[in-house]
């Protein structure tokens, strides 16, 4: 990148990498530039802006399946065993770690809306 900031492909590969690393911002800025770089002609330039762009939007939702460590297939059981798990860790009684206790009751309050919303028969 040194060598030559306007290399389609080197900030093709840039950008993936920024994806990779949740670095949403970063991957559209390299996107947009590699798409003006060709000509504005780059089909995967201007593909891998609108999915950068998405995947920013995507990751200010709440994923409760990563807030409690399951797959989207998994069975209720399979939550539920999850929740108990994850409650005995951050119950603010229970835990004894560097955190404190405002940041132990907002992860603890993560945690049981998690499982409301999987547990119920809606699930998202």
């Amino acid at each position: 990148m040194k060598l030559s900031e306007d290399d389609v492909e080197a900030l093709l590969h840039r950008a993936e990498a920024y994806i990779l690393n949740d670095d949403f911002d970063s991957a559209s800025a390299d996107y947009s530039k590699a798409f003006d770089a060709s000509g504005e002609t780059d089909k995967r330039a201007a593909q891998g802006f609108q999915r950068a762009n998405k995947l920013r939007q995507n990751a200010k939702k709440k994923d409760y399946y990563k807030i409690l460590g399951v797959s989207r297939l998994a069975t209720k059981k399979e939550i539920k065993k999850a929740f108990r798990r994850l409650a005995q860790e951050w119950h603010p009684d229970k835990y004894k770690g560097d955190l404190s206790q405002d940041d132990v009751a907002t992860k603890m309050s993560a945690i049981n809306e998690a499982y409301e919303v999987l547990s119920s028969d809606g699930k998202i």
